[in-house]
């Protein structure tokens, strides 16, 4: 039991009264480059996996439970579960019993060049991201080259 404790706390770099949800890395990494996969998709996804019930290997929050505690609209929840539908990360099956969907989890796909062949849009939003950073990244290094001869140039008046 020692152990485990140890393991939760080595998670985290502090310490965590309410606990924690984990993200599987796929999905941080890979699709975040989906040009539909946004914060709130990940809000709603990290929201599933919270309510996940081993017992039944389901989640089955409300619509309205999302909503309330992710402080997001009913209908940007309605969304972002689509979305993660389309995106196949989750099957959402209506639960006649009750009313509302349960939520099956699908396993993320792990390679970028699979889920690009399988989602051809996140191909055009990744090119088009790494465009807008090579500029960024020749703006930064511009700025710090006219920072540097500023500074330099005030060394040099200051030392005549």
């Amino acid at each position: 039991m020692m152990n485990e404790t140890k393991q939760v706390n080595k998670a985290l770099p502090f310490k965590n009264v309410l606990g924690f949800t984990a993200m599987p890395n796929e999905v941080l990494k890979i699709y975040t480059g989906h040009p539909k996969f946004d914060g709130k998709c990940e809000r709603v996804y990290l929201h599933l996996l919270d309510k996940y019930n081993d017992s039944f290997k389901y989640a089955f929050p409300t619509q309205d439970l999302i909503a309330d505690e992710t402080f997001l609209s009913r209908q940007s929840v309605i969304r972002a579960l689509a979305i993660l539908e389309e995106l196949e990360l989750i099957q959402a099956i209506y639960n006649t019993d009750y009313g509302n969907n349960i939520y099956v989890f699908k396993k993320p796909i792990a390679n970028r060049e699979e889920f690009e062949q399988r989602f051809p849009e996140a191909v055009e939003y990744r090119l088009k991201f790494e465009e807008s950073r090579a500029k960024d990244k020749v703006k930064r290094h511009e700025r710090l080259a006219d920072y540097r001869a500023r500074v330099q140039e005030i060394f040099e008046s200051a030392n005549s």
